[in-house]
């Protein structure tokens, strides 16, 4: 099998070039206006700041996972396990501005937040403590022992 070469002479397809030059101005808008590329396709200062960083250190037998939750407390928290998963829900309340003052900035998310962790291995649900202080929620949560194999009976 061939393919057509492309001469000098030929133009090239024309829906070919218009996405080329469209994906060109994206790229020279995203490099040279950044805040205001994220702002365009909905990436706004409010979705960076409603990420709930998290550490997660592996030890023999268990995992110690930390999640910032500022201004938190275990009231406003709401956490999920299966399987490998840990889901937390963060809600946090709205703010409301003094009967004689507007807000002149509003940085602090608002809302429920979810934040999903997968863990490299089953976890023990009924073996995880949680404790919020400080702005931190800190887990400690065991690994599930190995799955036993068992032979299944045919019929």
């Amino acid at each position: 099998m061939s393919f057509p070469e492309n001469h000098p002479h030929e133009s090239p397809n024309p829906a070919v070039e218009r996405l080329k030059q469209e994906v060109d101005r994206w790229v020279d808008f995203a490099r040279t206006g950044s805040e205001k590329a994220l702002e365009a396709v909905g990436l706004t200062q409010a979705f960076k700041a409603s990420h709930l960083p998290a550490d997660v250190c592996e030890l023999p037998g268990e995992f110690q996972v930390t999640i910032d939750v500022p201004g938190c407390t275990a009231a406003n928290l709401d956490l999920m396990v299966s399987g490998q998963t840990i889901q937390l829900k963060v809600l946090r309340p709205d703010r409301v501005a003094p009967a004689d003052g507007s807000w002149r900035l509003q940085e602090r998310v608002c809302g429920t937040l979810e934040r999903h962790l997968t863990l490299p291995v089953m976890i023990d649900p009924e073996s995880i403590t949680a404790e919020v202080r400080d702005g931190l929620l800190k887990l400690t949560i065991h690994k599930a022992q190995s799955p036993t194999m068992r032979r299944v009976p045919i019929k």
